[in-house]
């Protein structure tokens, strides 16, 4: 398997993105209300450059003086990046210091950690793009890699498995990790290589490793959200482009019916998203303030109507932070990729994150016991945002145990 070269990345990034040698607010804005009102937004500009921005580029000859702190946040960099003389700099903006404070998995996972609640002696699986482990993120990380594919590595794999067991970024840094190299391709080969990666983890939990989930950043389908969403035209339309009939994606559905049934829960982005959601802060608010945290606008409007608000409150996702923060920066082993926006990809490692932290207090806790506690402790913001809250999660494991363990039987 060839190793993407950083040289090769810096000139696709390079090709793909073209900024003016003063980039202002207004120039921002231009950019993202095309992406915002276009019918086909993965074509326009501002598609690679909300998600790369400055990532592996020579800004020292832009200026960059004239961007507020408001649209510098729309923007994304990485350890790579070459900036400007201080004078061509946006006011205040610092991005070592930003890169160093985006470590933090944030909403105190940091402090369960210090207290040794760090998801050991738990067992994950992942199955996400090639991988390159070589990051100071995955050092003695407990991981073993299953790769079939030997396709070249995708930075996709880095982001999901560094915010599971990252150790600096990770939300459960010491759990242990089967992880299996997928592809993009579709149909047969597709089916193929899920149905023997899902039964290698059949049979690895049959024969007595315990394997409590299966990370997948994307659309795999479990028994009960494929009931819940069968009779959409859009699910349909997903199953037969992925696996080229209902028929063959029955094939993967009852391998992952036999994983549930013994003991390991599928979190995908569809069973993800039953119960939790993401959310973003900006690089220069307060971290440890809880009401400055929001919602991407993807999911949820700046100015929301009263549908919308009676909606997310009906709804009341336990909500984990994503944007803010980083992730390994890809092609290096050292450095890191600052993301302002949040999404699914790097949330639902962090969903099964804390999982495994709990299951290290309470080994017999179920994923929806884990879902229901993680909703009900959650409070909403002013920004209508039900965050997180891992201590009290924590707290409410251990309750549940000691009240489990006081019943006689």
């Amino acid at each position: 398997m060839k190793n993407t070269s950083k040289e090769e990345w810096t000139e696709f990034l390079e090709d793909e993105i073209k900024f003016p040698l003063v980039i202002t607010n207004e120039w921002i804005d231009k950019k993202y209300n095309e992406w915002k009102n276009s019918e086909n937004p993965d074509e326009t500009d501002w598609e690679m450059i909300w998600r790369w921005g400055f990532c592996n580029k020579d800004m020292s000859k832009y200026d960059l003086s004239k961007l507020d702190k408001e649209h510098m946040a729309m923007l994304t960099f990485n350890s790579s990046t070459i900036w400007p003389s201080a004078d061509k700099m946006p006011k205040d903006f610092n991005p070592q210091v930003i890169l160093e404070r985006g470590k933090n998995p944030m909403l105190g996972i940091r402090e369960l950690h210090k207290q040794g609640i760090t998801g050991k002696g738990i067992v994950v699986a992942c199955m996400d793009s090639c991988l390159n482990n070589s990051h100071i993120e995955f050092s003695n990380a407990n991981i073993h890699i299953k790769d079939e594919v030997k396709q070249e590595p995708n930075f996709h794999g880095e982001g999901v498995l560094s915010n599971l067991l990252g150790k600096n970024i990770g939300v459960a840094p010491d759990v242990e990790c089967y992880y299996y190299a997928v592809h993009f391709w579709r149909g047969e080969k597709f089916i193929e290589l899920y149905t023997r990666y899902l039964d290698d983890i059949i049979n690895k939990i049959k024969s007595g490793i315990p394997i409590k989930a299966l990370i997948r950043s994307g659309a795999l389908y479990s028994r009960d959200v494929y009931e819940k969403y069968k009779d959409k035209n859009w699910c349909k339309e997903e199953i037969i482009t992925a696996y080229g009939s209902i028929e063959n994606f029955e094939k993967v559905l009852l391998k992952v019916d036999e994983l549930e049934r013994l003991g390991c829960v599928l979190v995908d982005s569809l069973k993800f998203e039953l119960s939790f959601s993401c959310c973003e802060i900006k690089y220069y608010d307060d971290y440890n303030n809880p009401e400055n945290y929001h919602y991407p606008d993807q999911f949820f409007p700046k100015n929301p109507t009263e549908k919308d608000i009676a909606s997310i409150k009906s709804y009341k996702p336990a909500t984990l932070v994503c944007g803010g923060k980083v992730v390994p920066e890809f092609c290096s082993d050292t450095g890191y990729k600052f993301e302002q926006v949040s999404c699914y990809s790097w949330t639902i490692p962090q969903a099964v994150g804390m999982y495994a932290l709990c299951l290290q207090v309470y080994k017999d806790l179920t994923w929806n016991e884990f879902c229901d506690i993680a909703k009900s402790t959650s409070k909403m913001n002013k920004n209508y945002v039900f965050l997180a809250n891992p201590k009290e999660i924590i707290k409410e494991v251990k309750i549940l145990k000691e009240n489990r363990a006081g019943v006689e039987v």
